[in-house]
């Protein structure tokens, strides 16, 4: 949810950045991604969350393979327009 501007009048827009400028940026203990161009930090997932999406991605996988149906990737594959187009 963003900040409207009535709220925050010295609020600047962020730099945009592109996902090659993604590969170079490290932040220990972070999880970060790309939304809409904008830098976004956050907290990495806990516990639960990875038992949860274990469970899921194994009964997907198993489908899918019993189906013969194509591959199931983790989400934290990194995914271009460019390499998504030739999968």
């Amino acid at each position: 949810m963003s900040a409207e501007r009535a709220y925050v009048p010295n609020m600047s827009q962020p730099a945009l950045m592109t996902a090659d400028d993604l590969l170079h940026v490290r932040i220990p203990e972070k999880r970060i991604e790309l939304v809409k161009g904008v830098l976004a930090v956050r907290e990495p997932a806990g516990g639960r969350h990875g038992r949860v999406t274990t469970e899921l991605t194994r009964h997907l996988a198993n489908h899918v393979d019993a189906h013969q149906l194509g591959a199931v990737y983790a989400a934290e594959t990194g995914f271009s327009r460019s390499l998504a187009s030739i999968l």
